[in-house]
């Protein structure tokens, strides 16, 4: 009779662990949940103007590219181009409460995005620079992010065009934003 009661006892322990990791698990499920919904994504197409915020000091210079504007002009459907090399250095200023930022390019065929390393991030409490080289000899085309001594290869897309880019922030939902 004794062999049976430890024999439950233990099967009730067994249980009893597997009902607490369960309770464990909905728990971290539940705040994982709502850490996330502190988040919001806000999408940027030019690097002067932020939706919700208004004109914004960022900036652009270009060196070497055939209609640079098009580049920038928010159409996903034009491109700019190079005879030989050519530079766009892009300068986002970060929205009040950001975390971090995907950045969107569309080089060839469709548009991909590319996570902000932090280092990058971290360069600046207020800004991001990032920079796309169009190269005709390779031919292709490469975006950088700047850390605080060199500029980072973020991406690399094949042929040296650049239709358009953009910035989707990470932002915490704070102080009413």
């Amino acid at each position: 009779m004794k062999k049976s009661t430890k024999k439950q006892r233990k099967n009730l322990r067994t249980v009893g662990i597997i009902v607490l990791i369960i309770i464990l698990g909905i728990i971290f499920i539940f705040l994982s949940d709502n850490n996330l919904s502190d988040t919001k994504e806000i999408y940027q197409e030019s690097a002067n103007f932020l939706k919700g915020y208004g004109n914004v000091d960022g900036t652009y210079s270009q060196s070497n590219l055939n209609n640079f504007e098009k580049a920038i002009d928010g159409d996903w459907s034009t491109s700019t181009d190079t005879q030989s090399s050519g530079l766009l250095t892009i300068k986002y200023i970060k929205p009040r409460n950001s975390i971090n930022a995907i950045w969107r390019a569309k080089g060839t065929v469709s548009a991909l995005d590319y996570p902000i390393p932090s280092n990058c991030w971290n360069n600046s409490e207020n800004f991001i620079l990032l920079k796309v080289e169009l190269d005709n000899f390779g031919p292709h085309t490469t975006g950088y992010c700047q850390d605080n001594f060199n500029w980072i290869q973020v991406w690399r897309q094949k042929y040296s065009l650049l239709y358009e880019e953009a910035i989707i922030w990470n932002i915490t939902k704070q102080n009413g934003v």
